[in-house]
């Protein structure tokens, strides 16, 4: 079926906390095969680097409290939130848990807790802390827990995830109320990325997100309304304009309002540019699942949620096809259940695409939310392995094929997908190999990759789950190397022939901090240093000379370098120009490539490259 997607999106399971699905499988317009429910997503403001991303949850069945689904209040009414709706919400066992051993015996574990990181519509994996500990690292209890690091700071969650970005959550906002023992969930207070950027989170008396500041110099600013959801949204540039939590979007011009039902859930949104979407919402549960969506200058629906004569799920487009989902076990196939480690909840969808084959449908099967069959409409299954979901405790009912990493790949004739993953680098990809079918004589091709070590010189957290070397299935070999703060320092590509010199590419950076308004008006600096693209250099290495990344000053070089705003003045972290230098016939020539930008930081203009420019302003 042409028109089925999957894609990963790291969760975790617990009993209490209700996360994302490990994998969204996605058919036609935004329709999910396991829930029957759609999707949608939208950007509702971009400036410079920092964007607003706005997406319903679009979870149905059973459990949906307010505490679970949302969590406990979404930014833009029921299970309708954004990418900054980040926070940890922990889950509690009951302090008399037992279980069986291996050895016969019957042991009762102390009282636990056990944490999801939520980041927008994605998850990390599931961890572990003890009741009455502190300033610790927690225990990881599947496998996608490898791709990052949680654990408490005195009374604050931090969380480290594969690029060395740092969260820090705020015990004072919670996002759903207390669980047993008094420990709290948390939102997110400040995020530290690996180079040097930071973004801050303010929150009202009410614990609502009001302001989003990036040290870049931009913000998105938010106005609570009365039902206590996001009224209006604004894009702010901090060098232009001062802002803090107190301040309103008022009349702003880049702004969008939001609109709600009585539930509430969002009715509509009107754009920057005053078009409006609206969204329908129907259903036997209160709040109803999305059932209509229509942009602007739509006089129908995009797309249409309904049933048919057989309570059968459906879909109609804008062009009049229709999509029928249909579970042929039970009705259970709704329920939201995929991420609670011990039910198995292996259940299928049936799809029927109208623009296949006539009477024809895609069957998929899961295991949790991992798709593990999919039939096309001619019988043909392919089927997918996953890892990373299962509980690493005992429990004999606990799926071992769900979680966000793709282990296996059947085709239907018999060839193979298949992948290893380096728990020890962040659950990075450790080799990548493609199996024939049988009988074809042809070899595995296999690719490899290799990565630092913990605590050896040079590596940290921040390039820990970068890529060392990858070899390639003709034994071809790329090499790399990083700084501390993670970004890249070379790129050896390999040689054309054996002992030949190699392309080579080296990077070098600098550090700027971006100029804002303070409260008294004056343009000043955020005193946070930013890792900045400053050189690329591309250049070979001398022939014999691998794997050593070093130029041969003695052949071709090209220099790109990247000219900023100066310090001082608005927008200077900007990209202004370009200038690349290398020799034209025995004349070394620069070309300056010039960008030009509008009052909202949105490149508006390039010129061509010239030699006759010395600047770029």
């Amino acid at each position: 079926m042409s028109a089925l997607f999957l894609f990963s999106a790291p969760a975790a399971a617990q009993e209490e906390d209700l996360p994302p699905p490990k994998v969204q499988t996605i058919m036609a317009w935004n329709m999910s095969p396991k829930t029957g429910t759609m999707q949608v997503s939208n950007t509702d403001l971009t400036i410079a680097g920092l964007s607003l991303e706005r997406f319903n949850q679009g979870y149905p069945g059973k459990n949906k409290s307010r505490g679970q689904n949302n969590p406990e209040h979404a930014q833009f009414g029921f299970r309708m939130t954004s990418n900054f709706d980040i926070y940890v919400m922990p889950s509690v066992e009951p302090a008399t848990k037992a279980f069986v051993a291996y050895d016969g015996n019957t042991y009762t574990l102390p009282l636990r807790y056990h944490d999801t990181v939520h980041i927008g519509s994605g998850a990390s994996g599931l961890y572990q802390q003890q009741y009455s500990t502190t300033n610790t690292t927690f225990d990881l209890l599947n496998g996608d827990a490898f791709s990052g690091v949680l654990g408490l700071v005195g009374s604050a969650y931090v969380y480290i995830d594969s690029a060395g970005d740092i969260y820090t959550f705020n015990p004072s906002v919670d996002a759903g109320g207390t669980i047993g023992g008094g420990i709290y969930s948390q939102r997110v207070d400040n995020i530290l990325f690996a180079d040097g950027r930071i973004q801050k989170f303010y929150y009202d008396a009410n614990k609502n997100l009001k302001l989003v500041t990036d040290s870049t110099g931009y913000a998105i600013l938010f106005d609570i309304g009365s039902n206590g959801y996001v009224a209006d949204a604004c894009a702010i540039d901090l060098a232009r304009t001062y802002v803090d939590a107190s301040s309103t979007c008022d009349l702003r011009p880049r702004k969008v309002t939001y609109q709600y039902d009585g539930t509430p859930q969002l009715s509509s949104f009107t754009d920057a540019l005053g078009r409006v979407t609206s969204y329908t919402y129907s259903g036997i549960e209160n709040p109803g699942d999305l059932t209509c969506v229509k942009p602007p200058s739509y006089s129908v629906c995009q797309a249409s949620l309904g049933t048919d004569s057989s309570d059968i799920p459906i879909e109609t487009l804008a062009d009049g096809s229709v999509w029928k989902i249909a579970a042929p076990e039970d009705a259970s196939w709704r329920n939201y259940d995929w991420d609670f480690p011990n039910w198995t909840d292996l259940d299928s969808a049936q799809v029927t695409d109208p623009s296949g084959p006539s009477g024809k449908t895609t069957t998929i099967s899961y295991s949790n939310s991992s798709p593990l069959t999919i039939t096309d409409p001619y019988n043909r299954t392919t089927t997918y392995k996953w890892a990373g979901g299962k509980s690493a405790e005992p429990s004999p009912n606990n799926p071992s094929q769900d979680g966000t990493m793709l282990t296996e790949v059947d085709y239907p004739e018999g060839n193979k997908y298949l992948a290893t993953y380096s728990a020890a680098n962040f659950n990075a990809i450790a080799t990548e190999t493609v199996r024939a079918k049988p009988g074809s004589g042809l070899a595995d091709r296999v690719v490899t990759f290799t990565y630092g070590t913990a605590g050896s010189s040079g590596v940290t957290t921040q390039n820990l789950a970068k890529p060392l070397s990858r070899t390639d299935p003709k034994g071809n070999v790329t090499n790399w190397t990083y700084a501390a703060w993670g970004g890249m320092l070379t790129e050896m590509k390999p040689a054309p022939t054996a002992g030949a010199a190699r392309p080579l590419k080296v990077y070098t950076y600098v550090q700027k901090a971006a100029y804002v308004l303070n409260s008294g008006g004056a343009l000043v600096s955020t005193g946070q240093s930013i890792w900045m693209p400053d050189t690329m250099t591309e250049c070979q290495t001398a022939a014999g000379s691998s794997p050593t990344p070093v130029c041969d000053t003695s052949a071709p070089q090209r220099v790109t370098s990247y000219e900023y705003g100066a310090d001082g003045t608005v927008d200077n972290l900007l990209l202004r120009g370009t200038a690349v230098t290398a020799y034209v016939g025995s004349t070394l020539t620069t070309l300056r490539t010039c960008y030009g930008y509008d009052a909202y930081s949105r490149k508006i203009s390039t010129t061509t490259p010239g030699a006759a420019r010395t600047t770029c302003q």
